[in-house]
C-alpha cells in the first residue's frame, strides 16, 4: 500500500478528492490523545480501499473538543488516518478500517500510548541534516507473519525529521515494524523496531551519501526520429519505480543523476509505442550515453 500524506488543513470544511461521482457517506466522532484529552486541530482522513474507484478520499480537521465530521466519504471499506503537524509531534498513523454505507458511521478515536522515536544523522558530516532545507521522510510498515515467515505488510504511518535530526511516531499498536528513511541525495535506509505495551521503541539512522553518475538517454523511433514526452522507470528485481529526468533539448535527449553507481535496468514508455528496456551501467563522475529505440504498436 502506498502511503499518501494528509496535509493539515485549518478550516472546518471537508476537502474531497474523488475519482467519480460524489459519495454521500459520513464518518463522525471524537478524537482523543493517548491521555484521553481532546485531540484538536489534527487532520482525520478517510481513504477508500476501492482501487477501481481511484482510492477517493475525504478529510477534515478536529475542533477544539476533538470532534470531527467527514462528509462525502466513498461507500465501502475506508482506511482512517490521523495526522498531526506540530513541532515535536509530527506524524501520521493509521487508526482504523471502517465500512461506510448510507447511515453515518460513529467512530471514536483514541491514540495508543506506544511510540517510536530516534535520530537521523549523515555519515559524511557526522551531524544531523538541516530539517529546514532538507525534507527527510520516514515511513513505517507493519511486519506480518505469513506461512511462518516475516514479510513486509502495509504502510501504517509516516513522519518528517525535525531539527536536530529527531523523529517521533505515536499511536501504534504493539508489534514489529520496519522504518524506512528517505532523503534526496542519500541512500534509503531501513531498520526494524519492536513495540510492546507500555514500552516505547525506536532506532537511530546514519545515512550514506549516494554515489552517482550522469546518465544521458536518447530516445528515437524506428526511423531514428527523436521522441519527446517519454516516461522512464528503473527496475530492480520485481520492483519498478519512476525515474526522474530532465529533457535537455528537442533531440530526444533526457538526463538523470537519479541512478547510483552500479547496473540498472531502465524502461522507457510512450503512448502508442511498445515499452523498451536498456541495461545501464553507471560509473562515478562519468557520463553514460544510452540509446533507446521505441517501436510503434502494431
Amino acid at each position: 500500500m502506498a502511503w499518501r500524506v494528509c496535509p493539515l488543513i485549518t478550516v472546518a470544511t471537508t476537502l474531497l478528492t474523488l475519482a467519480g461521482a460524489v459519495s454521500a457517506g459520513v464518518i463522525e466522532g471524537t478524537a482523543l490523545d493517548s491521555d484521553g484529552k481532546p485531540f484538536g486541530g489534527v487532520c482525520v482522513r478517510a481513504m477508500s480501499l476501492d482501487g477501481s474507484a481511484g482510492r477517493p478520499s475525504a478529510q477534515t480537521t478536529t475542533d477544539g473538543e476533538g470532534k470531527y465530521r467527514i462528509e462525502g466519504v466513498h461507500e465501502g471499506s475506508n482506511e482512517i488516518t490521523v495526522q498531526c503537524l506540530r513541532k515535536g509531534d509530527n506524524f501520521a498513523v493509521r487508526v482504523a478500517t471502517v465500512e461506510v454505507g448510507e447511515e453515518p458511521v460513529k467512530l471514536g478515536i483514541r491514540l495508543l500510548p506506544n511510540e517510536m522515536s530516534g535520530q537521523v544523522t549523515l555519515k559524511d558530516t557526522g551531524a544531523p541534516p538541516d530539517a529546514r532545507s532538507q525534507r527527510i521522510t520516514l515511513s513505517v510498515y507493519l511486519l506480518e507473519r505469513r506461512s511462518g515467515r516475516e514479510v513486509l505488510g502495509p504502510c501504517v504511518g509516516m513522519s518528517f525529521v525535525e531539527e536536530g535530526g529527531q523523529y517521533r511516531f505515536r499511536g501504534f499498536e504493539p508489534g514489529r515494524y520496519r522504518i524506512l528513511v528517505h532523503l534526496a541525495g542519500y541512500r534509503s535506509a531501513e531498520r526494524d523496531c519492536a513495540l510492546r505495551n507500555g514500552r516505547n521503541g525506536g532506532v537511530d539512522f546514519a545515512l550514506e551519501k549516494k554515489v552517482s553518475g550522469l546518465v544521458r538517454l536518447t530516445v528515437v523511433d524506428g526511423a531514428g526520429v527523436a521522441l519527446e514526452g517519454v516516461d522512464f522507470s528503473v527496475t530492480a528485481g520485481d520492483v519498478s519505480s519512476t525515474l526522474r529526468v530532465t529533457q535537455g533539448d528537442d533531440l530526444g535527449v533526457y538526463e538523470t543523476r537519479e541512478l547510483e553507481v552500479g547496473t540498472h535496468e531502465v524502461v522507457a514508455g510512450l503512448a502508442g509505442y511498445e515499452y523498451a528496456r536498456a541495461t545501464v551501467k553507471v560509473e562515478k563522475d562519468r557520463t553514460v550515453d544510452v540509446r533507446i529505440v521505441l517501436r510503434k504498436k502494431s
